[in-house]
């Protein structure tokens, strides 16, 4: 790479990152906790995945396996990962396809605003549509355009790589050190959202060196990270559901957050829990998933012959604990009006369930006072 092409990706990491540590001071929690979070969505793209997208670039590029104005990039995202994609991919003169699924009306509009080629897939496969996609149409296309003497669409497949949890650590890193020089405080807890696995990885290993525990939410249409950190049927035992089951009931509302297991591989939340840089994990929820919920636990008959886990893996037993298990998760609607209205901070729903997880009173955290937490996007990215 020669010095001007150094020059150009020097400047856009210059943008990129240093984002505010916002300490939130009207909004009153339960236990007393300070709640300071860090404002990734005023990043120039609007996330955290700027962070990821330009060292991915600059690292394929390096490597040779990119060339701006040649080689078409392709990625698969849930949404704000697109759009930082996009626009990083058009500033470095990258042609651009991100494949969606069709109901992110705000994100795709966003993406396209980029300049990038959009492909849409069914609203209830979420991401697998977009993964499928990637595996049979797109690799069939590249045999054609190879054919023709096109240059295939290159993947760049930030959710397998490591590489994009090493490039979040930094909003961790650059946290503690503002917490430090503007407020005075190191932090006691850490919450963020469960998503593909690269906060997961990235903010935990960077929390776990600066000594600050990891919590980690989920959506309760998920109950992937739940099971991993609880072991199998754990979710099943005290929700009364399973895995992903509300997710294709009802479809999955959180975007960026995981929905379940999937039958592609998430090697970033494997070397999450590997490593052991999540503390807990606990369940937030959107109110029409808590809805379904409710009706299923109020539908299924309490078997009192059930009460092991690994009974409840087979199929998800009723206890009389589930219902009001499911009654206590916060929902995020709430909250999403509340730091608008309150806050002045018109965050996107997975902002919002980090600060869900802080008004649940039923979670005593009363000794952790000083909270590390994120605003991941914007809300009219929803």
């Amino acid at each position: 790479m020669d010095t001007s092409r150094g020059k150009i990706y020097n400047d856009l990491e210059a943008e990129i990152g240093n984002t505010p540590l916002y300490k939130l001071s009207r909004i009153q929690f339960p236990h007393g906790n300070e709640v300071y979070a860090k404002e990734e969505w005023q990043n120039p793209g609007g996330s955290h995945y700027d962070r990821v997208f330009v060292k991915l670039f600059y690292d394929y590029e390096k490597a040779g396996k990119i060339t701006p104005g040649k080689t078409p990039v392709v990625e698969t995202t849930s949404g704000s990962a697109g759009v930082s994609f996009a626009r990083l991919g058009r500033l470095l003169g990258y042609q651009c396809l991100v494949i969606c699924p069709e109901n992110l009306s705000a994100r795709i509009e966003a993406i396209q605003n980029e300049g990038a080629e959009v492909r849409l897939t069914p609203k209830k496969e979420y991401v697998e549509g977009s993964a499928a996609a990637l595996r049979k149409p797109v690799k069939k296309e590249n045999k054609e355009r190879l054919r023709s003497g096109k240059p295939p669409y290159f993947p760049i497949n930030h959710s397998q790589l490591e590489m994009s949890a090493t490039a979040v650590e930094a909003a961790v890193n650059e946290a503690a050190e503002q917490a430090l020089q503007q407020y005075g405080i190191k932090f006691d807890l850490a919450i963020a959202a469960g998503g593909n696995g690269t906060t997961a990885l990235g903010f935990g290993r960077a929390a776990k060196r600066h000594g600050i525990p990891l919590v980690l939410w989920e959506s309760l249409g998920s109950g992937l990270y739940f099971n991993k950190k609880f072991g199998e049927g754990a979710f099943q035992y005290k929700y009364g559901l399973n895995p992903g089951e509300l997710s294709t009931q009802v479809g999955h509302a959180i975007y960026g957050t995981v929905y379940g297991p999937t039958s592609f591989k998430l090697p970033n939340v494997d070397r999450a829990f590997e490593e052991g840089v999540l503390d807990n994990v606990r369940i937030v929820a959107d109110e029409t998933t808590k809805r379904r919920a409710l009706v299923n636990a109020q539908t299924r008959k309490f078997d009192p012959r059930i009460g092991s886990l690994s009974e409840a893996t087979i199929s998800p037993p009723f206890s009389n604990n589930q219902e009001p298990n499911l009654r206590r998760i916060k929902t995020i609607e709430p909250v999403v009006e509340l730091l608008k209205d309150t806050e002045g901070k018109p965050v996107g729903r997975s902002s919002a369930g980090n600060i869900a997880m802080l008004l649940d009173e039923h979670w005593n955290i009363a000794g952790f006072r000083n909270v590390l937490t994120f605003f991941y996007d914007a809300l009219s990215r929803y």
